[in-house]
């Protein structure tokens, strides 16, 4: 299954651990069909370690994973939101004033779907992850370097993903 890391702030990780947030809202889309595996790497904020300290651990690292088996689409109209799914902007615990202002001058945004959470017990490192073989970051193709037998995955990540990008677990 192909599969994607998306960095996700603190507020919204504790929203999704406890099963309220069940729409993921982004601006873009993965150009893969559905399903797929979307792993949630908590970002780093220092005044969060007062509002729950339990997490104090589990900072800036992958803390679980989930499928997205659907995305729905929120269109941005002057009257505010709207969406085929009815449920899905209640779901996204984003309120309309906050989705206006997230989505800025598109017209549109993705809500990916979650399903089949999976919070870690011992939440994972960056490099546990690559990006997929065929990802083309030098003038070779990590594809093709691997056929040359230079790397046997694609280049490890060592930051995280300003929204999100395409991984593989090593």
């Amino acid at each position: 299954m192909k599969a994607v890391l998306i960095s996700v702030r603190p507020k919204w990780c504790e929203l999704i651990a406890s099963g309220k947030k069940r729409i993921e809202v982004r601006k873009t889309r993965p150009k893969i069909e559905t399903p797929f595996t979307v792993y949630v790497y908590m970002t780093k904020h220092k005044w969060i370690f007062k509002l729950l300290p339990f997490l104090k651990n589990r900072f800036a690292k992958v803390i679980g994973e989930f499928v997205c088996d659907k995305i729905v689409i929120f269109e941005k109209s002057e009257l505010g939101i709207s969406c085929k799914d009815f449920f899905a902007l209640a779901e996204s615990c984003v309120r309309v004033k906050e989705m206006r202002k997230y989505i800025g001058n598109k017209k549109i945004a993705y809500g990916w779907h979650i399903s089949d959470l999976k919070i870690y017990d011992n939440p994972k490192e960056l490099g546990e992850f690559s990006y997929p073989a065929e990802h083309d970051f030098t003038k070779r193709t990590i594809k093709e370097s691997r056929e040359m037998g230079f790397i046997c995955h694609g280049a490890y990540i060592t930051r995280p993903p300003q929204s999100w990008c395409y991984v593989e677990e090593i």
